[in-house]
């Protein structure tokens, strides 16, 4: 489930809807101009509000200033935030308990998780909408963390438990991979390849008879 992914960039997504929705109401579009002059602004005004960086370039680091600590301010105080992102401070309350409940190493109540999901899937429509899509991960977040929730605490450890050591560990041998073992003419060839390799190297079934 990646806990630590999804409340990240759930919360980058609540941001990013927040730069094309105020784009589209004061220019009338989402090029890239008026997105880069809405992200400054909003931007400048959050940092002033909470101290969070957001979406500056940190080229020591291979990306930018969007840390998990950053970005939870943005939900942390929505008394603060939601006129500057445009959008109920009851969505930014909502997100904010989903996404602690889904990072807690404890385990949750399933039927809290469920109302909260749905009522913030209603909200973001109803903010964001007219503006943005969801991201995948926010989609994870408010569609299927409940089955998710379920299913490992049916089996005695909850979701902030789980690592993502293993899916972080495999980033590096999947780019030589890509370098120089997969077939370079089409995108769907080259992922299968991978696909192949890394099942090669990883399937219970397969290691069984390589020991």
């Amino acid at each position: 489930f990646a806990p630590l992914h999804v409340s990240k960039n759930s919360r980058e997504c609540l941001v990013k809807s927040a730069f094309r929705k105020h784009a589209m109401k004061n220019t009338g579009k989402k090029d890239k101009n008026s997105l880069k002059e809405s992200q400054e602004v909003i931007c400048e005004k959050l940092r002033e509000v909470t101290g969070a960086r957001l979406f500056e370039p940190e080229p020591a680091k291979k990306g930018n200033s969007n840390t998990g600590e950053n970005l939870k301010l943005i939900t942390k105080y929505p008394q603060k935030t939601a006129s500057i992102l445009d959008c109920s401070e009851e969505l930014l309350f909502v997100m904010h308990e989903i996404l602690g409940m889904l990072e807690s190493t404890k385990q949750q109540n399933v039927s809290q998780m469920a109302i909260l999901t749905e009522r913030a899937f209603f909200l973001f429509t109803e903010d964001f909408g007219e503006y943005s899509q969801m991201s995948p991960s926010m989609h994870r977040a408010l569609q299927h963390s409940v089955e998710f929730m379920i299913d490992y605490q049916d089996q005695g450890f909850a979701i902030g438990e789980l690592s993502e050591t293993a899916q972080e560990a495999i980033n590096a041998p999947t780019k030589k991979d890509v370098s120089f073992y997969s077939y370079r003419g089409s995108h769907s060839a080259q992922n299968l390849g991978c696909f192949i390799r890394n099942w090669m190297t990883s399937d219970p079934c397969v290691l069984e008879y390589a020991e």
